[in-house]
């Protein structure tokens, strides 16, 4: 059972709804539900269009080349080994995308396949192009079409050309895809291969050009460094003349070389003094200690006369040893052989004091000559150090003629691969796929277009029933009643819709429905469970009252007001409630003429206020104030208090079925009787502000519980 909020009077605040307040699947569904006519007219009118685009649409083909940006050839044949940044290698294959788009390709390709008087090409303009064609000449100041580089028809064909080329990159590869499209599979191949052959030999003839005027750039480059390279070696030797600064190819500077030389013959020369000095010692001291023998220190040099002398002392002591052995000390022989030994020391002492003289004179010699290198020494060091300045300018100039060498050389080397790549230009693109004729058009895309327009058709007819939705002034929920008017809603009473009489129509047969007994021809429908719910709602709110008077009436007419007043009398008489249908509608009988119908039933005849009472075979009894007519016509209320008061004793249920408020003013009288009051409004017919206002209208009458039943919701459908 669906919780409701029960009220028992008019002007209590609303309780708290148990339903969260949420769009689910299912109303989804029910929306669909209720408006598949509209979504489906739109979704139908959408797919016959795009069917019928896509049927009579003129085919395009579509043919693609691929092209690869191959920097490494280039640097093969130049030898180039300059490395790029990745930035900028990507950017330059963006370049070369917007290079293959450029007017220059297209005008080559226009001119060499002859695009200008194709058809295809030079279609008239439409209205609005020659208009806004008109208006930026007028405001911009633009040239005649007379007057500009190319004619209209030139201009047409490259608007078309335009239009019809594709050129993306691959990602982050050097491959570029080029695709053009045309309405002949044979050209759109021809085209696109003709862009592809433009495009490289417009890389070639730039490369061409570039490498032309690069050339003419060096070769004057070249010229002015071979002048400045010669006279800053013509400076280099000037200098070195002016300044006497002479150098040796083995040696270097030729005075590095002469102080290099006069610094050994420095070093020479001390070296001479320090053994003469040495020598002159030595025999000084000799001299002075009068040591002279055979054994003297061999230091004091050796001449061929001291050596004899020496020899011969050694020889007269050996004799004068051995005569003193045989003759005694003191013997002749030993004697004389003394006096040989003292005068050989004579001659000694003399052949020592000549060699002093020579050592002493030698000596002085080499004091003098050292002395006179180590000036000239001094001398030299003296000029070395101002030659050095000039050596600093001199390499200065040196340093500068050899980078003008070597600029001149390097200039050299780039003239000549210059020249190279005039006489040999290499693209550095390449074809890696070329273009082929397609087998299948490639617009329309039958498919892709078909589809497109289902889903614009359900997104406009979902746009559609949602404005009708919105614009809609009748009551669309529960939520919407309680909110708006303060009183609960009972039910929601669906009914079968438009789709299920489709579904009974395409099976053949009719809708059977039997809208006053529907709780007993089909009592487990949605309308015959939602109404036995309100039935229990009524009874809780109203703690089961006996005898128990029901009032049911509208806002306005065809509200399902008197199927309900059957229906709910019906479930009374079923729950063995003894049940009287009270007709108080003058205006519409229709419940009247509907018990006129069914077959009388056989129990105990009686009356009202002197109306027949007609008891039905479905246990119900009934009686109509709807058939009085001149003056009693208006007592409608006076008789049916009486008939209330009279029938009160006997029944337990007492259903009057009243006319719509706002079509009978004297049903708000009728009301004051009542236990309670049910108002059926009809499902996105009946306006919320006019249930509001009808509410408003019986704030004063005594009625102990008022609600409101929507009616005429479609089966299955949830309205929250």
């Amino acid at each position: 059972m669906i919780p409701v909020t029960l009220q028992p009077t008019l002007g209590m605040p609303a309780q708290p709804l148990t339903e969260a307040e949420h769009v689910s699947l299912r109303d989804v569904v029910d929306f669909i539900r209720k408006e598949w006519l509209i979504i489906g007219l739109c979704v139908v009118t959408f797919t016959v269009l795009s069917v019928a685009y896509a049927a009579t649409a003129l085919p395009t083909y579509t043919a693609e080349a691929r092209l690869i940006i191959d920097t490494s050839q280039s640097r093969l044949v130049l030898q180039e080994a300059d490395s790029v940044s990745l930035a900028m290698e990507s950017a330059r294959v963006d370049s070369e995308v917007e290079l293959v788009k450029s007017r220059s390709i297209a005008l080559a390709v226009i001119e060499k396949l002859g695009l200008v008087n194709e058809a295809e090409y030079n279609a008239e303009p439409g209205l609005l192009t020659r208009i806004r064609r008109s208006i930026k000449a007028a405001f911009e100041d633009m040239p005649s079409i007379e007057g500009n580089e190319v004619d209209a028809r030139l201009r047409g064909a490259m608007g078309a050309y335009a239009a019809r080329l594709g050129v993306r990159r691959l990602g982050q590869s050097y491959v570029l895809e080029i695709s053009y499209s045309s309405s002949s599979a044979a050209r759109a191949a021809q085209i696109t291969n003709a862009i592809v052959d433009a495009y490289i030999a417009a890389k070639v003839d730039s490369k061409a050009e570039a490498a032309r005027r690069g050339a003419k750039w060096l070769e004057g480059r070249l010229d002015e460094l071979g002048t400045q390279a010669n006279q800053a070696a013509a400076a280099v030797e000037q200098f070195r003349t002016s300044q006497r600064l002479f150098t040796s190819r083995t040696d270097g500077p030729l005075a590095d070389r002469e102080l290099r030389d006069t610094s050994t013959q420095l070093q020479a020369a001390r070296g001479e003094s320090s053994r003469l000095k040495a020598r002159l010692d030595a025999v000084d001291a000799i001299l002075r200690s009068g040591a002279i023998s055979e054994t003297m220190d061999a230091d004091i040099g050796e001449t061929p006369v001291l050596t004899t002398l020496r020899q011969r002392l050694l020889d007269a002591r050996i004799r004068q040893a051995d005569l003193s052995a045989r003759y005694g000390p003191d013997g002749a022989a030993p004697s004389a052989v003394a006096a040989e030994i003292e005068q050989i020391r004579e001659e000694m002492r003399s052949e020592l004091t000549r060699l002093r003289t020579t050592y002493k004179l030698e000596l002085d010699t080499a004091e003098r000559n050292r002395l006179s290198t180590d000036d000239t020494l001094e001398q030299m060091l003296d000029q070395a150090g101002e030659a050095s300045v000039q050596y600093v300018r001199l390499a200065e100039l040196e340093s500068r003629a050899s980078t003008f060498r070597r600029m001149y050389e390097l200039m050299l080397q780039h003239f000549t691969q210059t020249v190279q790549r005039e006489s040999f230009p290499v693209s550095d693109a390449r074809i890696v796929t070329p273009a082929v004729q397609p087998f299948t058009p490639s617009q329309p895309k039958t498919t892709l277009i078909v589809s497109l327009g289902v889903v614009l058709g359900a997104v406009l007819g979902v746009g559609a029933a949602l404005m009708r939705r919105a614009l809609a002034p009748g009551v669309t929920s529960r939520r919407q009643i309680e909110s708006r008017t303060g009183v609960p809603c009972l039910a929601v009473l669906p009914r079968p819709g438009r789709l299920a009489a489709l579904r009974a129509w395409m099976r053949g047969r009719e809708l059977e429905e039997d809208a006053f007994r529907a709780v007993l021809a089909a009592p487990q429908s949605e309308f015959s469970r939602a109404l036995a719910e309100a039935k229990t709602s009524l009874d809780i709110a109203l703690n089961e009252k006996r005898p128990m008077v029901l009032g049911i009436t509208s806002v306005n007419h065809d509200a399902g007001r008197a199927q309900i007043s059957s229906n709910l009398a019906l479930l009374y008489a079923a729950g063995g409630a003894s049940t009287l249908l009270v007709d108080a509608d003058r205006l519409h009988s229709g419940l009247t003429q509907e018990m006129e119908s069914v077959e009388d039933g056989e129990g105990e005849e009686r009356s009202v206020i002197g109306r027949s009472v007609t008891e039905t075979g479905d246990g119900i009894r009934f009686v109509s104030l709807a058939d009085l007519t001149g003056k009693d016509a208006h007592r409608v209320p006076t008789y049916l208090k009486l008939a209330l008061r009279e029938a009160a004793g006997i029944y337990d249920v007492i259903i009057v079925d009243l006319p719509p408020l706002k079509e009978a003013p004297d049903a708000r009288a009728i009301c004051a009787g009542l236990d309670g009051l049910l108002i059926s409004c009809r499902y996105l017919r009946t306006p919320v502000a006019d249930i509001a206002g009808a509410l408003a209208s019986l704030a004063g009458s005594p009625t102990r519980f008022r609600a409101v039943m929507i009616d005429g919701a479609l089966e299955g459908s949830s309205v929250g």
